[in-house]
């Protein structure tokens, strides 16, 4: 992801030469108070320190800024034949792989007992806007192997050596269920919006 950024701002100057690519944990980033008007954080608030950068992003907005948590549905959520084979050999593979649950301890309670509104309001944000959109997509079986090597869970760098086994392992389930090999799905889209004040 880091390298296809890095070509599209090499290729030309978007946003009139104004882009810049930095690469840090979000923790550790060093920006300049008041310098964004948009931080966006896609499909991993929840793996991050969440009032740690709540609140560090509160600094780096400028008044009126947002903060967008964007997320989707993954293709192995479902009750399709091949999304419960799918989630079936993910389970087993992140068994075979160290540190295969990467997802942090306790996170399903800590969500629970202060989800993320409540984390973004105690930093000052104003929360309320939220939008679902639902897209009719159809995957293959190259396409599922790829978005799973994109995760953190099971990436192509967690996986190892093993990644060309894992994606054969997946191919093989999958084709057992849908032969044909195309795999439709009504994939859920989200956006939750902050403000900060001002």
């Amino acid at each position: 992801m880091i390298s296809v950024v890095r070509e599209k701002v090499a290729a030309g100057p978007p946003a009139g030469g104004r882009l810049r690519v930095l690469t840090a944990a979000a923790e550790d980033l060093s920006a300049p108070a008041a310098a964004f008007d948009l931080v966006t954080i896609g499909n991993a608030f929840h793996r991050l320190r969440r009032a740690r950068v709540a609140r560090l992003a509160a600094g780096w907005l400028a008044p009126g800024g947002r903060l967008a948590l964007v997320w989707s549905d993954t293709p192995w959520t479902g009750n399709a034949p091949w999304q419960r084979a799918m989630s079936a050999t993910m389970d087993r593979w992140r068994d075979r792989v160290p540190g295969g649950d990467r997802v942090p301890a306790g996170y399903e309670r800590d969500q629970r007992e202060r989800p993320d509104r409540a984390i973004l309001g105690d930093c000052g944000f104003e929360t309320g806007e939220s939008w679902t959109l639902l897209v009719s997509h159809e995957w293959t079986v190259a396409a599922l192997a790829g978005f799973v090597f994109s995760t953190s869970v099971l990436s192509r760098a967690a996986l190892g050596g093993q990644a060309p086994a894992f994606a054969a392992d997946l191919e093989r389930e999958l084709l057992g269920c849908v032969p044909g090999g195309r795999f439709p799905q009504v994939v859920g889209f989200a956006c939750e919006l902050a403000r900060r004040p001002g």
